[in-house]
């Protein structure tokens, strides 16, 4: 049988076999010579065919027509034999080499074994049993070829099979068990010697077409409706870019639906889920922004309206918008504190308005005063009320420094950009005390015409003519005055000015110029004082009276009088001031004094009002403390108001006020901390909380958590952390102490809040009993696990190695300490929500300082084209198939012949698709093409980083993908692992949420 075997080898690499001539002997025709004797058609020893006495005779043929092998003399059953023998012998050779001829072994096996048959038969010769053993040989490979043919057909289908199954179940997929079995069915199926290659098939079918169409629902039918959403989103328009880098991904998914690349599409979907999460987030976060946007222009337009007046403002308002405009890019990414300050931006613009109005108004009334006062310096008589000039110039100069105003009185007064620098309130005050005095010193001026004409006319040497007109006006002016508002208060300057004006007229009568001038000048003073006491007299009078009364009612309690002793003494002064400078007929000074009594008692008024609501607050905290509750700060709490008081003496009603609220905070964690140690907690325990974080008290609400014992219901913790670290949810499943956990979570959060509090990617923080810590940024979600001390982290453990490689100096751990993993944890996943909400390293984790990270999603190319750059091998179409289904984990053929180093990238791949490669730096190098390493970071997620990078490495899981870099940089930068020279210290302290 062997040598039958052999022959079929040795005849399918001879090539057809041609007849030789009568007289040259058939080539190896020597007796034993098996292939000799199949070839020539012989069973028995050379020589005997053709002899007399054969089976039949011999037909006699034209010379030349003998047919291949055949002899001259041969018999015709030999001659049919031969032929037969040959024609069945090339369907065994062609069999041999079909590329399935191991699946039909049985059928070659029938073959031979028929084949052998027929050779012995022959030799008998016994032609009808040789021929039926030629007809089973024929059968033999006829029914082999057909069965090879159809294994080979199944083979394709079972190949499509085999990578859309392997595809499944490598991506993740819960295959059902009839699937994932039906290729080993259908293989046995195939299998000789049942050979049911349509129900094989069928079977194949049921696992193409039970998983293949999946492909397409998850990957491309499920997803559309989210791009159509997102694209319907009111920020789409912001996030164009995004749109259009899916859309392109998308359509690589259709394509490759199309072309079955059942894995390719599988790396790509996590790609596209990951920036339609990232789009949705940026588009819904800048609506808010948008919303806002145009009331910031609204406003603005508004605020321009005043011109060079809020020049200044204006142009920091407009920075600030530009500011707040950076804020709300995709590079920013502070929407909501862009929102914020357009918000705040409005407000000032609003804010600037009303100044710019109310210093409008300011300025035109500044104007017309200080008109007011130029034209009274001109009056005849203005050196008689001159102190009253002064005082009025000094008042508007007051108002001009209360204003901010350094201009001249009617120029637009220039707003800076503090608004407190103008208080354009106060500088009103002191402009209406200015125009109060003005209208004393114009009463002034009307009624002392005559004097100033009299006086004119007495210049020089005295004539009868002159001081007979000078008396005329006196006269006229003093009967003016007499008939004016409280004459009565000057009764006795008129009368005496009327007796020297008698005196004056009776010296005219006699003819004495000289006396009647002296008698005239007399009573230009009498009339002077006597206008002063009706005009200014009767003015300070009222307002004496009032601030006198105000001064009364101040002290018309004395307990409250006393707190504010400081405030009404300056008040008394100012008024005993005025007192003795109108008694000294200092009039002008009596004024002055009376416009600063006036401003101690509106400061004494303030005081009173900011006393009484401090001491209502003092005295029911005081009254308070004397409750249960809070017996365990009582003591302490009284000392603290005692202080708070002593503050409110020296009128520090900030610093009072600020004190009593501390006070306050720590009675309310008291009395928290009371209702949490119930049994059960008491239900209200939330809103007290809540009420204790509105109110500041976060370090009481810090101090509260980590003082209660670990025996507290869960709840408590709960409650309290929810109201610390307000707009995130917790939830905490009970073992492995998650009392300890969540005081430990939110002691390492309160160290870090302004990244927690307010973050728009951390809405909830989930503490599992079991499982692993992740953060998902669909939900918002940090998951931790574990609990705290119960291991420490590997990478800052005593005498670790071959995690890293030897690192540059400014990158080696700052200090020597131990960390425990459930801190470095903790921090890694706030610092997942951190990188969500900046989305950091999806636009800096490229850079070279942050890795130079590549997410590869579907495209693998550039992973095959460094395997060949690296290796050499993969060139062949062959060699680049197994490389790319070896990388997309599909089933592979390694090929029998290849160029360069394959065994470099077989460990290239065993060593990229080894978990924890990113922690192992032997594996990482092994995982290294030219300047960067390659590996599957998680299942189904490709990515690579520069190799040098690990150098400036602080732990091995830095480098399993970029937004774990982030994470792990960001924990080690807060427990203080990184040393100030870091050079991700530089970039890290710059990041805002």
């Amino acid at each position: 049988m062997n040598k039958i075997r052999e022959f079929f080898e040795l005849l399918s690499a001879a090539g057809p076999v041609t007849a030789p001539s009568e007289t040259t002997p058939l080539a190896g025709d020597e007796e034993g010579d098996p292939v000799a004797q199949l070839v020539a058609g012989e069973d028995a020893p050379a020589g005997e065919e053709g002899r007399a006495g054969d089976d039949a005779p011999v037909q006699q043929e034209d010379v030349g027509t003998t047919p291949v092998g055949e002899k001259a003399g041969m018999s015709a059953e030999r001659i049919l034999y031969n032929k037969e023998r040959a024609a069945v012998a090339k369907l065994r050779s062609d069999l041999g080499k079909h590329k399935q001829a191991a699946h039909v072994s049985d059928k070659t096996g029938q073959a031979d074994a028929a084949l052998s048959a027929a050779a012995t038969h022959a030799a008998t010769p016994d032609w009808p049993k040789a021929m039926a053993e030629l007809a089973s040989a024929k059968k033999a490979c006829e029914d082999g070829k057909g069965f090879a043919d159809k294994f080979a057909d199944f083979l394709v289908k079972r190949a499509e099979a085999n990578l859309v199954l392997t595809a499944a179940q490598t991506s993740g997929w819960t295959v059902p068990p009839a699937l994932s079995g039906a290729l080993g069915t259908a293989d046995s199926k195939a299998a000789p010697p049942g050979r049911n290659y349509a129900s094989a098939k069928t079977d194949l079918d049921t696992i193409i077409n039970g998983l293949a169409p999946f492909f397409k629902k998850f990957y491309v039918d499920d997803v559309k409706p989210k791009i159509t959403t997102l694209k319907a989103l009111p920020g789409a328009k912001f996030i164009t870019a995004e749109i259009s880098a899916i859309d392109k991904l998308m359509s690589q998914q259709e394509t490759g639906i199309t072309a079955k690349q059942w894995r390719q599409v599988r790396l790509n979907a996590g790609l596209i889920s990951d920036r339609i999460t990232m789009a949705t987030k940026i588009a819904n976060r800048r609506t808010g922004f948008d919303a806002e946007r145009p009331k910031a222009d609204a406003a603005v337009k508004t605020l321009e309206a005043h011109g060079a007046a809020v020049a200044a403002p204006l142009a920091q308002i407009k920075q600030r918008l530009k500011d707040a405009d950076a804020l709300a890019t995709k590079t920013g990414m502070q929407f909501e504190d862009a929102t914020d300050q357009v918000g705040a931006i409005v407000k000032d613009c609003e804010a600037f308005d009303r100044l710019a109005r109310d210093a409008a108004a300011y300025t035109k009334e500044r104007g017309a005063l200080a008109g007011e006062l130029t034209g009274l310096r001109k009056h005849v008589a203005a050196d008689k009320f001159k102190a009253e000039l002064d005082v009025a110039r000094g008042l508007l100069d007051e108002a001009a420094k209360a204003a901010g105003d350094p201009g001249a009185p009617g120029t637009t007064l220039a707003l800076g950009t503090d608004r407190s620098k103008h208080d354009i309130s106060t500088a009103n005050a002191r402009l209406a005390q200015a125009r109060a005095d003005l209208a004393a010193a114009k009463g002034l001026a009307d009624g002392l015409d005559g004097v100033a004409t009299a006086e004119a006319a007495l210049k020089g040497a005295a004539n009868l003519t002159d001081v007979r007109k000078a008396a005329d006006a006196l006269a006229k002016e003093l009967a003016s005055a007499k008939t004016a508002a409280h004459a009565d208060l000057a009764k006795t300057e008129f009368d005496a000015a009327q007796t020297a004006l008698d005196e004056a007229k009776k010296k005219i009568d006699e003819k004495q110029a000289d006396a009647a001038a002296l008698s005239l000048k007399t009573a230009g003073e009498k009339l002077t004082a006597g206008r002063r006491l009706q005009i200014e007299h009767s003015r300070f009078v009222e307002r004496h009276a009032a601030l006198t009364k105000r001064l009364e009612q101040h002290n018309a309690d004395a307990n409250q009088a006393k707190k504010i002793k400081a405030k009404i003494d300056a008040l008394a002064k100012a008024l005993s001031d005025a007192d003795a400078a109108e008694k000294a007929n200092d009039h002008a000074k009596a004024m002055a004094d009376l416009n600063a009594a006036e401003t101690a008692a509106g400061a004494a008024d303030a005081a009173l009002v900011a006393r009484v609501a401090f001491d209502k607050e003092a005295n029911l905290a005081q009254l308070d403390l004397d409750q249960p509750a809070y017996a365990s700060v009582k003591t302490a709490q009284l000392a603290e108001l005692t202080k708070a008081r002593g503050l409110a003496d020296a009128f520090d009603f900030a610093g009072a006020n600020k004190a009593l609220k501390t006070i306050r905070n720590k009675m309310g964690a008291a009395e928290a901390e009371g209702m949490a140690k119930k049994t059960p907690p008491d239900p209200k325990l939330a809103d007290k909380a809540k009420k204790l974080a509105e109110s500041g008290a976060t370090k009481e609400l810090d101090d509260l958590i980590k003082s209660l014992p670990n025996t507290v219901d869960k709840q408590v913790f709960i409650d309290l952390a929810q109201a610390r670290f307000k707009g995130v949810n917790f939830e905490v499943d009970p073992g492995n102490s998650p009392q300890a956990a969540i005081k430990r979570m939110c002691d390492l959060m309160k160290d870090v809040p302004d990244d927690i509090i307010g973050n728009p990617s951390l809405k909830k923080i989930s503490r599992k009993a079991t499982g692993g810590a992740f953060y998902r940024p669909s939900e918002d979600l940090v998951v931790m696990n574990s609990r705290p001390g119960a291991s420490p982290k590997a990478d800052f453990q005593p005498g670790v190695t071959g995690r890293l490689p030897e690192r540059e100096e400014d990158c080696k751990p700052a200090n020597n300490n131990p960390e425990d993993l459930f801190d470095f944890n903790m921090l890694h996943e706030v610092a997942h929500a951190i990188d969500d909400a900046k989305n950091y390293m999806g636009q800096n984790g490229g850079k070279p300082e942050c890795g130079g990270w590549i997410e590869h999603g579907g495209d693998i190319k550039p992973i095959v084209e460094a395997v060949i750059a690296a290796t050499g091998f993969g060139k062949s179409a062959e060699e680049r198939k197994y490389v790319t289904d070896m990388i997309l984990r599909n089933p592979a053929v390694a090929p029998t012949t290849f160029k360069g180093d394959k065994d470099k990238f077989d460990k290239f791949i065993a060593a990229a698709q080894t978990d924890g490669v990113w922690s192992n730096q032997a594996l990482s190098e092994q995982a290294t093409l030219g300047k960067r390493i390659y590996q599957e970071a998680y299942p189904n997620t490709w990515v690579s980083y520069l190799a040098d990078a690990r150098k400036r490495g602080i732990t091995g899981y830095q480098f399993r993908a970029p937004g774990e870099c982030f994470a792990e940089l960001y924990a080690a930068w807060k427990l203080g692992k990184l040393k100030p020279q870091n050079p991700a210290v530089k970039w890290l302290s710059k990041i805002k949420i």
